[in-house]
């Protein structure tokens, strides 16, 4: 699963009106990018390790929030907000 960037970040980091629709697009393409991702990586959960719908689902949500963690903690320790 990616991040969804809200379109109002996009155009407030400086785009120009003549670029604006093309990264409006991309920021869309990279959304559906993150869907496809996370369908593929479910059926390889589901195939590999004969997990059931739920089982993948709960597998997968484990993984991405001990992910986020891991980001927060490295953020902090680099002095992000």
């Amino acid at each position: 699963m990616l991040v969804r960037v809200p379109q109002a970040v996009l155009v407030a980091e400086g785009t120009l009106s003549g670029n604006r629709a093309g990264m409006m697009g991309v920021n869309h393409g990279v959304e559906h990018l993150g869907y496809g991702v996370g369908a593929l990586t479910g059926g390889a959960f589901l195939v590999a390790f004969a997990l059931g719908t739920f089982e993948t689902f709960v597998t997968v949500g484990g993984i991405t929030i001990a992910v986020g963690i891991c980001f927060i903690f490295l953020s902090r320790q680099m002095g992000l907000r």
